[in-house]
């Protein structure tokens, strides 16, 4: 093996406590979540390198969103343990959602990669779908504008 190039291995493995006036900390220009939120918003804007398809209803039949099993499986508990698996959905690399319009599957995919939603489009498909894949913070802005609805 070649490992021309790696880099030494410090000998001294002094502890925290030892080198707390070396150690510097390098803070983000961007606070917080707020990159994460940047990269996700220029991502879902482009979808560049989208590996996994959502085919649902729209008003001309059948139409299809893009999307990235990465933000998915993170973001959801019930889309990482299908793509954790052999289902059909991580075997073709479509998720069939005919029940589901266009709007409310775009909804979803812009909270996955914004955190954010619009306050018009939430409705109870949204929240359905929201409970249906386990999307807490999701459903809880749901519920919260639609109580608000229904005062």
């Amino acid at each position: 093996m070649n490992f021309q190039g790696v880099l030494p291995v410090a000998d001294d493995w002094s502890s925290d406590e030892e080198n707390e006036e070396e150690t510097e900390t390098v803070e983000s220009p961007l606070k917080g979540g707020e990159f994460a939120a940047q990269m996700s918003a220029e991502f879902s804007e482009n979808m560049i390198g989208t590996d996994v398809t959502f085919r649902v209803r729209s008003p001309s039949g059948v139409a299809e969103i893009g999307c990235h099993k990465f933000i998915l499986a993170s973001r959801s508990k019930v889309f990482n343990a299908m793509f954790s698996v052999q289902m059909k959905e991580n075997l073709t690399n479509i998720i069939e959602l005919p029940e589901l319009e266009y709007s409310t599957v775009l909804s979803l995919i812009k909270f996955f990669y914004t955190d954010k939603v619009e306050e018009s489009s939430i409705d109870m498909d949204l929240l359905a779908v929201a409970d249906q894949y386990d999307i807490e913070e999701l459903k809880q802005q749901c519920a919260t504008v639609l109580s608000y609805k229904v005062m």
